[in-house]
């Protein structure tokens, strides 16, 4: 388990992207994506995963409070679906609704 993984927060307007150390227990933030669209956001992604050489994405997935997948979660699913088609890599989508680590 050496292998890094590319951590994902997916807006409308821009994606965060972290890094995982290679034993997975610290993640660093590396980029800031501004949104244009599928095509180039996906193609973003992938040159980071080339660049660190990790095939592992994990993208935060919004929840309502009541726990229910919302209207943000299907844009979320629809991004990493792009991912997985272009890249034949799995984003893994956990819920999050409250993951705060200080």
């Amino acid at each position: 388990m050496n292998e890094r993984i590319i951590a994902l927060d997916i807006g409308d307007a821009r994606i965060g992207v972290a890094v995982s150390d290679a034993s997975r227990l610290i993640a660093t933030p590396i980029d800031t994506i501004y949104r244009v669209g599928y095509g180039p956001d996906v193609r973003k992604v992938v040159e980071i995963c080339q660049r660190y050489d990790t095939t592992q994405v994990l993208s935060g997935w919004p929840l309502n409070m009541d726990g229910t997948a919302g209207f943000q979660s299907e844009k979320v699913k629809a991004f990493c679906e792009q991912l997985e088609i272009r890249r034949t890599i799995p984003a893994n989508r956990p819920g999050y609704r409250h993951c705060l680590l200080g």
